[in-house]
């Protein structure tokens, strides 16, 4: 991907064509993974995620992919596909002013979790 294009994407971010913290209630979602899409320019990428439960793409940091690829015992974004991780609003975190950051919770949904019966 071009640097302009990513650098477009990036804008878009911010002006409201994405998934954002304020989106996310404070007490947590959980959403279904629907698609996940690379983003890369230089050396740095990031994932693009759609689910039915957000209102926009979210983009998900490296970070948040460990978490995710962790929960899910894999790191291949195919597997993630269908599967459901539950977010939240961490207010604690502040970037550039902006207070707020999504975070994924270190545990599968209730009923998600291998071996409950449901």
């Amino acid at each position: 991907m071009e640097k302009e294009a990513l650098f477009g994407n990036l804008l878009r971010v911010y002006t409201g064509e994405y998934t954002r913290a304020e989106h996310i209630p404070e007490d947590g979602m959980i959403v279904t993974i629907e698609d996940v899409q690379p983003v890369v320019s230089n050396d740095k990428g990031t994932l693009l995620i759609t689910s039915p439960e957000l209102p926009r793409p979210w983009f998900l940091n490296r970070t948040g992919a460990r978490v995710i690829a962790a929960l899910l015992e894999s790191k291949r974004r195919e597997d993630w596909l269908g599967k459901r991780i539950e977010i939240a609003l961490d207010p604690t975190v502040e970037y550039l002013g902006n207070r707020g950051s999504i975070i994924i919770r270190q545990r599968l949904p209730r009923e998600d979790t291998p071996g409950r019966d449901a």
